[in-house]
């Protein structure tokens, strides 16, 4: 699924997989994130952004207090289903497109990252947490 992404001058690489991961399918079950910590940027890469942009996508970084690195990314125009049931009956069920932003917590003290997903206009959010390892 992987694919090379561009290379920066002091860049660390993550390859991340999702174990724990909600049922609706907005969280990956693997994601590469690359920092480049002189530029302050970050590039995000996974199942979702390569249907979508089909190649990585700049991410918004930033290092965090508590040493966390966050990345956030928005994804446009993500197909979807909406079904909308009332005990048991189907009133509703149509494919739409929503957007979809996604925020990343990375952790590479612990190697550990966690995600979520806020789908559409709605308060609902998606969460998903994994492990990592640091490949360069």
């Amino acid at each position: 699924m992987f694919m090379p992404i561009e290379s920066f001058a002091a860049e660390q690489e993550y390859h991340c997989k999702y174990g724990v991961r909600s049922k609706s399918g907005w969280v990956p079950e693997e994601a590469v994130y690359v920092i480049d910590f002189e530029e302050k940027k970050a590039v995000a890469f996974d199942s979702h952004i390569k249907f979508s942009n089909e190649t990585p996508m700049q991410a918004k970084f930033r290092q965090r207090t508590n040493g966390e690195y966050k990345l956030a990314w928005k994804l446009k125009s993500m197909p979807s289903r909406r079904k909308r049931t009332v005990e048991g009956m189907v009133l509703n069920d149509y494919e739409t497109t929503i957007d979809a932003h996604y925020q990343a917590w990375l952790n590479p003290k612990a190697m550990a990252v966690k995600m979520r997903v806020s789908v559409g206009r709605t308060t609902d959010t998606i969460n998903g947490k994994g492990s990592c390892k640091l490949v360069k």
